[in-house]
């Protein structure tokens, strides 16, 4: 059986994508960083695990099993949580308290969503103040001025994202590198336009942070 990927899109500014993924009977799930963190619902053998997953910097194995099923609602870089510092969620999951069709949120009892209700979900969470974004945050993600010194906007940047500025742009442009290389380009023409030193540090750069090498990559699903 090959993985089954639903994919919608939210009502929500703050969201970047809601999924539902059954895994498949061959399956070597990799979670590479992609800009958001998450609140995901994995349901395996007829048990629910409610997770909160904060940003992440590099590849991780998955220990997902065939017929497991993962809906994830991915929040983008702007958005986050009021109870939850990010930094403290940076390559860092937590298992939130589950009590039959619920489950805790800090103060919160909140019902456990599906992949159709997600919507009233996240109002919810706006709602009750939980769920709340920097907007000075989203102008930098769009490349647009802000009125803002320097140290003010990494400062607001960390408090959001839970990583530096510079950080989240080197995650980004590998994943441009990666786009470029499965479009065709070569490792040469892809190093300099991403303005890598050279292929090699290329090379080690998206090791790290996608699991893979360039020719991995070409040879493999856009992570």
């Amino acid at each position: 059986m090959d993985d089954i990927l639903k994919f919608r899109s939210s009502e929500s500014s703050y969201v970047k994508a809601i999924t539902l993924w059954t895994i498949g009977s061959k399956n070597e799930s990799v979670a590479c960083p992609d800009g958001c963190w998450d609140i995901v619902i994995y349901k395996k053998n007829g048990h629910t695990t409610i997770l909160l997953t904060g940003q992440t910097t590099q590849a991780v194995q998955l220990p997902f099993s065939p017929g497991d099923e993962i809906l994830t609602i991915s929040f983008k870089a702007s958005s986050f949580l009021s109870c939850f510092p990010a930094s403290a969620l940076l390559d860092q999951g937590e298992i939130l308290p589950k009590t039959g069709n619920r489950f805790q949120l800090a103060s919160e009892s909140l019902e456990i969503p599906t992949f159709e209700n997600t919507d009233e979900f996240i109002k919810a969470l706006h709602k009750r103040d939980i769920l709340q974004y920097d907007q000075v945050v989203e102008a930098q993600l769009n490349n647009q001025p802000v009125d803002y010194s320097l140290r003010s906007i990494q400062r607001r940047f960390l408090r959001t994202t839970g990583m530096s500025p510079n950080n989240f742009y080197q995650i980004q442009r590998a994943r441009k590198a990666a786009e470029l290389l499965q479009k065709g380009s070569s490792s040469i023409q892809v190093a300099f336009e991403m303005e890598y030193s050279d292929q090699a540090h290329m090379s080690r750069t998206l090791k790290h942070i996608l699991g893979k090498t360039p020719s991995e990559l070409i040879a493999s699903t856009f992570p």
